[in-house]
């Protein structure tokens, strides 16, 4: 019901905020989406790192008190500045983009 998928939406934004620093952010979209705003980060590789522990961490079960609800399925678009856009706008929508690419090519593979 809705009151469970307050909860479970409120282990993520609590997992998430355990991923990043003091100077990033975390911030609900709407829905279930959510957005990690990433500072000071100069490297693929880095980005790279983050995304992998944000999937780790987000893939651990929920724990007993949800019973048998298993923790949602997540899927992660990247954009970086400067070089995806000069704008919050564009980063978001080029982050979007690449959100569903990764779950197309995901559905198309099994």
């Amino acid at each position: 019901g809705h009151a469970m998928g307050d909860r479970v939406l409120s282990v993520i934004a609590r997992r998430l905020e355990g991923c990043v620093r003091e100077t990033d952010t975390v911030a609900r979209m709407g829905g279930d989406e959510f957005t990690v705003l990433l500072t000071d980060i100069h490297s693929p590789h880095a980005v790279a790192e983050k995304v992998e522990q944000i999937l780790l961490v987000l893939a651990e079960p929920l724990g007993a008190e949800f019973g048998a609800l298993q923790m949602p399925s997540c899927s992660i678009g990247v954009a970086c500045y400067p070089a995806d856009g000069q704008d919050a706008d564009t980063l978001l929508s080029y982050a979007d983009d690449d959100m569903y690419r990764i779950k197309k090519r995901r559905s198309a593979t099994g």
